[in-house]
């Protein structure tokens, strides 16, 4: 990795955690309830079927042919190494069960389904469908697999967001999205306009490695200050945004 990066995310990091409170910090009782019902609880709840799958996943050395849409190329890469670089952690993919619990949200849309460990995870809450957007071939047929032994709540969708994401949410008018897919801020862009647009009512956006980049910070930055979402909350892996909440404008920045 680039050292330049790798500074850069150490940085932001070390930030983070000069800005970040505790519960003891925050007045708020609907961001109190976040972190007591979803933040804490997400270090220790755990799924034992999916958590197995995690390991499976881990310990398998399988090669497979990954379509490089950047390069327009393909690499050979074992489903271990793809585990490794592209699952959230236990506590990642747990919080999103609790959060999709506490605001008792119905219906959801992921971006970005890689292996579906997290799409499983929503799968346990409270959203009676799920449906998660994959733009590789091969591994939206993996996760494919991977979903359907646990559960019959999720449907995949393979296709790239610019072209499929529009026909989706009008589907299945989500009110809780999980974006995971294209890391680069004119694809956040682009996705946060079409949900506005499209579910204007919706409960939580959640936005997947908001320090990725320069360019990620830049436009999570401007998401804090956009007039649309009534409260914003930095937990540093993730920013959530609240579009709907009877508050004067807040932002909070978090321990996870």
């Amino acid at each position: 990795m680039n050292y330049k990066i790798l500074f850069f995310r150490l940085f932001s990091y070390i930030s983070y955690l000069i800005r970040a409170k505790s519960l003891h910090g925050v007045h708020s009782p609907f961001v109190c309830q976040l972190i007591t019902r979803c933040i804490k609880p997400a270090a220790k709840t755990k799924f034992d079927n999916i958590e197995k799958l995690r390991q499976d996943l881990l310990g398998n050395h399988e090669l497979i042919e990954v379509a490089d849409f950047k390069n327009q190329t393909s690499e050979i890469r074992r489903i271990s190494s793809i585990a490794m670089t592209s699952l959230s952690t236990r506590k990642s993919s747990s919080f999103l069960y609790h959060l999709a619990n506490y605001l008792n949200a119905e219906s959801g849309i992921e971006t970005g389904t890689s292996l579906g460990i997290n799409t499983l995870y929503l799968t346990k809450s409270s959203l009676k469908s799920v449906t998660t957007i994959e733009r590789s071939q091969i591994i939206a047929s993996l996760a494919r697999n991977n979903i359907s032994a646990i559960s019959k709540k999720a449907r995949v969708v393979n296709g790239d967001i610019y072209k499929v994401l529009e026909e989706e949410i009008a589907r299945s008018r989500p009110d809780f999205y999980f974006l995971d897919a294209d890391h680069h801020s004119s694809a956040i862009a682009f996705c946060i306009d079409l949900i506005l647009k499209h579910t204007p009512q919706s409960k939580c956006i959640v936005i997947h490695d908001i320090y990725r980049s320069k360019d990620m910070k830049e436009i999570w930055q401007q998401l804090i200050q956009d007039p649309r979402f009534t409260l914003t909350i930095d937990l540093f892996q993730t920013g959530l945004l609240f579009p709907n909440l009877e508050m004067p404008k807040q932002h909070f920045t978090l321990y996870f």
